[in-house]
């Protein structure tokens, strides 16, 4: 997921600067901004309250805590903490810095031990790191990884426990200070310890690949003067006077445009910083899916640069199966990528007994791009989800101008009567003490939706039997998906829990303090399901967030076996899973 805060010079013009931290009323006020935009915004926050036990309103016991940091990265690291406290993978605080540090290797949860997934061999030559991937990291730099995890979840929260592990571990080995303020502390090399999958345990030292510009205080800020009578403070600023200004002419013995053309106004990213700096997680977003096909398996899409879906059908025990994974939902054009997807719902109608959808580690996009899909996954009329807005004068504002638009079109009186209707369930919702709506459509002007229907007025909608893969990495718009899909009872859900992010969120950050110049995403609405989820770790009710959807088949890709084998055999069991949902209807 980002980041954080502030502007300094370069590492040799802090010596100077290293003592001008915010003040404490600075950190008091900053703080206070930071709450109060989660008490103006955030939907959820009753639910949290329930669910978290967390109440984001109560603050004296973080301004406590404001109090008594003593420095400014400690105080970056207390409002991380604050927003982790929601346990809401929508919710993060970014701070302004390009500063990172790259370790060279990627580390994930397999069968619950964290292993390597990830060895840049460009950093780490095999001939003096010989560790493969599925090693075993023990610890690094003292500390069992298990117990790094835990200490660092606050700056990767992932709404369950599985997620939050996952998304962390992906910070053992890359250290962005936009998301963890004390990145800057790192040694220069830490220390590995890796079991070997010999059982050989080996100890190896490993510098770190750091770039940016680190931050170590924001100030000197300063501060406002309550006292009338008080002074204002001299200005600061040293001028250079004109006649000291240096002749980069005269002192290179090359021409300004010159100088420039070399680097000075070069605002382009280079080319070798664009690649990702850490893999991360394998299979993200990715048309590719995680796995391996199986033998047999004829593939149609996905192999080409501009595919927006990977497809493909194989025959198991003459059982016909189709496939399509939706790698994410915010394609780069939406008509196009719906085109592409009616196309092969339309191939798969005439050519398989039952189809495989698979949602693993989609990270969301797009509610409405994937409730047009699903029109073309459920062949009869079904219920959307709906979403509870905190409701705010940007949201009146925003029906308001619907109606208003309806009204002027000519709309006919249904449709303007429906936008009336959910106006003034804003409005109610606003005029009350953090009030949020009932559970209204964001993408249509009701909650029911009916299939997808050709040119000539049929159904377009696949019709035969599909099953839905997900896991703990399938997230918000794609768990909107699955979580349609299975109340509605189309199909079943197979492999694990999506991770449990309920909501929409801000589309960009929004700041969150002054004095220190951070930002945050909020959550402004709850997803609502048709019906209340029981489950044995979260309150029962019709909610997304922190429950996700649960699987009617479970099965885990996240074991060692899959991560050596590429996922050949997780994806055999799917389609096996399949071919038996489609004869016999389990």
């Amino acid at each position: 997921m980002i980041r954080i805060l502030m502007l300094l010079c370069a590492a040799a013009a802090f010596s100077g600067t290293a003592s001008a931290q915010l003040t404490v009323d600075q950190k008091v006020s900053d703080f206070t901004q930071l709450a109060a935009t989660y008490a103006k915004n955030y939907a959820p926050y009753e639910w949290k309250v329930q669910s978290q036990n967390f109440d984001l309103l109560k603050v004296k016991t973080w301004l406590d805590r404001v109090k008594a940091s003593k420095d400014d990265l400690e105080f970056m690291d207390i409002c991380a903490d604050y927003v982790a406290a929601l346990n809401d993978a929508h919710d993060y605080i970014s701070f302004t810095s390009d500063y990172q540090a790259y370790l060279g290797i990627d580390v994930d949860l397999f069968d619950g031990v964290y292993l390597l997934d990830y060895v840049d061999r460009s950093k780490l030559r095999a001939t003096a790191y010989p560790f493969q991937v599925g090693d075993e990291l023990v610890s690094i730099d003292g500390v069992a990884t298990a117990d790094w995890v835990k200490a660092n979840s606050k700056y990767n929260t992932g709404a369950n426990p599985r997620s939050t592990a996952r998304l962390t571990a992906s910070y053992i080995g890359f250290r962005p200070q936009s998301v963890i303020p004390g990145a800057v502390n790192l040694p220069t090399r830490s220390t590995l310890v890796i079991k070997r999958q010999s059982g050989a345990v080996e100890t190896y030292t490993i510098p770190w690949t750091t770039s940016g510009t680190p931050l170590f205080a924001v100030g000197p800020v300063p501060g406002l003067n309550f006292n009338a009578n008080r002074k204002a403070p001299p200005n600061p600023v040293k001028v250079r006077p004109a006649d000291d200004v240096t002749d980069l002419t005269a002192d290179t013995g090359v021409d300004l445009p010159t100088i420039l053309d070399h680097g000075l106004t070069n605002a382009r990213l280079p080319g070798s910083k664009l690649r990702a700096e850490v893999k991360a997680y394998l299979g993200v977003n990715e048309v590719p899916p995680v796995f391996t096909f199986p033998t047999g398996f004829t593939q149609r899409l996905g192999r080409g640069g501009f595919d927006y879906f990977a497809s493909g059908t194989i025959t198991i025990s003459g059982t016909r199966i189709g496939y399509i994974r939706i790698p994410d939902f915010e394609p780069f054009s939406t008509s196009s990528a719906t085109n592409s997807f009616i196309s092969e719902i339309t191939y798969m109608q005439a050519n398989t007994d039952g189809l495989v959808i698979d949602v693993m580690r989609n990270f969301g996009g797009s509610a409405c791009y994937a409730e047009t899909l699903l029109t073309y996954v459920i062949p009869t009329k079904f219920r959307t989800v709906g979403y509870e807005i905190r409701a705010t004068a940007y949201w009146v504002d925003a029906y308001s101008q619907e109606l208003e638009y309806y009204k002027s079109v000519g709309a006919e009186p249904w449709i303007i009567n429906t936008y009336q209707a959910l106006l003034t369930g804003i409005k109610e919702a606003y005029s009350e003490n953090r009030g949020r709506t009932g559970p209204i459509p964001i993408c249509a002007v009701s909650l029911d939706r009916s299939p997808a229907v050709d040119r000539t007025g049929k159904i377009a909608a696949y019709s035969k039997p599909v099953m839905l893969v997900t896991d703990e990495l399938s997230v918000s718009a794609a768990e909107m998906f699955a979580a349609v899909f299975q109340d509605n009872q189309r199909g079943i859900v197979y492999g694990m829990r999506t991770m449990g992010a309920g909501g929409t969120v801000t589309s960009n950050p929004v700041g969150a303090t002054t004095f220190s110049e951070a930002f945050v995403t909020v959550t402004q609405s709850l997803m609502n399901r048709k019906n209340p989820i029981v489950t044995a770790d979260n309150p029962t009710a019709p909610y997304v967030e922190n429950i996700g959807v649960r699987p009617d088949i479970q099965a885990d890709y996240m074991t060692k076996e899959n991560l050596l084998n590429n996922g050949k055999t997780f994806a055999t069991d799917m389609f096996n899973a399949a071919a038996n949902y489609i004869k016999n209807g389990r």
